[in-house]
């Protein structure tokens, strides 16, 4: 996996996401922030080949992992509904990830 030249799945993303979720209660925020950044980053700087497949296949995936924590979620509400239509996009992917950063205490379960 070469990320600066794009010779990569996004699918090689969870990983990060994954680390972060198994290892919540050992990381500071500091550490989760600059692990979201690279993520972030590395979505910014990327393209699908075929978008509507990569939303299709990838739909399930995405909804499954949105939790809605409380009603005051509106942004999560809006996206997971989206994700779960598979009506969503690289861009809503980006969002979420900013999301998920800058709100990352908030959210821990």
């Amino acid at each position: 996996m070469n990320f600066r030249s794009k010779k990569y799945s996004l699918m090689a993303l969870t990983v990060p996401f994954e680390e972060i979720r198994s290892n919540v209660n050992n990381l500071n925020l500091t550490l989760i922030q600059g692990a979201l950044d690279s993520v972030t980053y590395v979505l910014q700087n990327s393209e699908l080949k075929e978008p509507t497949l990569w939303s299709e296949k990838n739909s399930e995936y995405f909804t499954s992992n949105i939790e809605i924590a409380s009603g005051r979620d509106n942004f999560l509400i809006y996206l997971k509904k989206k994700s779960d239509l598979g009506n969503y996009n690289l861009n809503d992917i980006i969002k979420l990830t900013e999301f998920v950063r800058n709100y990352y205490d908030r959210l821990k379960v």
